[in-house]
């Protein structure tokens, strides 16, 4: 870069070369490139390699490591999203039955409790 600053310095005559500099590039702004950059490949005008790039990659060896992944059994993203939804239900589900069974316990002892109090018939 410090030498087409200074073949461009020599092209137009100036004496002073100024030291190139380049802001750091925000996150959000690779966030933005990123999600543009699928936006466009799901509308077909970019290939998923050039995505991949955008990750330091390529999608050949994406491919290949996900067919690794599956040959390995290794669960996907979704799979384990999937368990953890379903270990969530399970435990509810399991929390619901343990609280219903308390609230049915508190109501048969009420009922006892309202039969021992309740006056008892005069005898004959």
């Amino acid at each position: 870069m410090k030498q087409l600053y200074k073949d461009l310095a020599d092209i137009n005559g100036f004496d002073r070369i100024p030291d190139p500099y380049f802001a750091p590039i925000a996150t959000t702004d690779i966030t933005a490139l990123i999600q543009f950059a699928v936006d466009a490949l799901n509308s077909g005008s970019i290939s998923k390699d050039t995505v991949s790039q955008l990750y330091g990659s390529d999608f050949e060896t994406e491919a290949n490591q996900i067919e690794t992944e599956i040959a390995m059994d290794i669960p996907t993203p979704e799979d384990i999203k999937l368990e953890k939804s379903q270990e969530f239900e399970m435990k509810n589900k399991k929390d619901d039955r343990a609280f219903q069974e308390k609230q049915g316990e508190l109501a048969h002892e009420r009922n006892l409790e309202t039969i021992k109090a309740a006056p008892k018939p005069a005898s004959k």
